[in-house]
């Protein structure tokens, strides 16, 4: 595949992903996320400490900035997005893990333990469609915290996440540096628990349940991803204010979970809701903001340069640890004390 072509057909996606408001992607959460960094950015101070006067161009200029788009690292999230998506349209996504299978699991078990459903289907009422949706909604947060624990826990699983730790600068792009194999543990994992989730209200009811919708999407991811979700992979610090903070998760968190500070290693998991790392022992709420340096450290970080290593890079490593290979070995902090393969 040409570099033209990967280009085409990473903007046709991300045209038609613009259009949907159940896609992260869509043009009203970028727009969400644009209308809050502008905001942020209305105190900016001189040089010398000086308030200046918020303008509209000194604002747009600082939320755009050049030295973060433009930075070889943002330049490959740009590259690496395109090659991915198709590599999932085309190969990938045939091992993503579907929540219907789990549900027909979840069904055929509870039908032979408790006996088969009457095949007349039970209206299931506002209140519960309700419920469901706020289940769903706990499924899918618990399924993404969970699969990220794992891939900062276990060695093995650390040198695929490690693509999307080795981004120097955040963009909202960044979001899609995932090697195929933390999406494939993504979907394993999410999709297991909305499928257990949807398995029970599909036994209750004998057939299927609808969510609460806002415009085509979940109402509460609805209302997070407008409230400036493409700010967790930015260069904008913004934390949400006393009593938010403690239940959803500031972009400010994810920032800190990038950090190569060791305090700010195996930190904030989460993605939407606190209360996961809050009972794993790894949130970490500053008290104020904190300068933070991105990627994987001087050690590292040359060996993710190029969209071939992001992908072929990890499959040498953890070779290397199935091996038992110790020739070249780093103690990697961001999963404690154990050894990692370096190239």
């Amino acid at each position: 595949m040409s570099a033209v072509e990967a280009c085409v057909i990473f903007v046709g996606r991300s045209l038609h992903a613009a259009t949907r408001f159940g896609a992260r992607f869509s043009w009203l959460y970028l727009l969400g996320a644009v209308v809050i960094a502008l905001a942020v950015y209305r105190g900016d101070e001189s040089g010398d400490g000086v308030s200046l006067r918020w303008s509209l161009r000194g604002a747009l200029k600082e939320t755009f900035a050049k030295r973060v788009f433009l930075h070889p690292s943002a330049l490959l999230d740009y590259r690496y997005a395109a090659v991915n998506w198709l590599l999932q349209a085309l190969v990938f996504g045939a091992l993503m893990v579907g929540t219907a299978k789990i549900a027909l699991t979840v069904v055929s078990v509870l039908s032979n333990v408790l006996g088969s459903k009457a095949a007349e289907a039970t209206e299931p009422g506002l209140l519960m469609s309700g419920v469901y949706g706020v289940l769903v909604l706990l499924a899918i947060d618990f399924g993404l915290f969970l699969a990220h624990w794992l891939m900062h826990r276990f060695p093995l699983l650390w040198e695929f996440h490690k693509v999307h730790h080795s981004a120097e600068i955040l963009t909202p792009f960044t979001v899609m540096r995932m090697h195929p194999v933390d999406l494939i543990i993504n979907s394993a994992v999410t999709s297991t628990m909305v499928g257990v989730v949807n398995g029970l209200f599909v036994y209750a009811y004998a057939g299927p349940v609808d969510e609460l919708w806002l415009i085509g999407s979940n109402a509460a991811v609805f209302v997070f991803f407008l409230g400036g979700y493409h700010l967790r992979h930015s260069h904008v610090w913004v934390m949400f204010p006393r009593g938010l903070r403690e239940v959803i998760s500031s972009p400010a968190l994810h920032l800190i979970h990038h950090s190569t500070d060791a305090k700010h290693y195996d930190q904030n998991f989460g993605r939407m809701f606190v209360w996961w790392d809050r009972m794993a022992g790894s949130l970490y709420q500053p008290t104020e903001r904190e300068e933070i340096t991105f990627g994987l450290g001087e050690h590292e970080q040359d060996s993710y340069d190029t969209v071939a290593k992001l992908y072929y890079k990890p499959f040498v490593r953890a070779a290397k640890l199935l091996r038992g290979d110790r020739s070249e070995l780093v103690v990697d902090r961001r999963v404690g004390d154990r050894e990692l393969t370096r190239s």
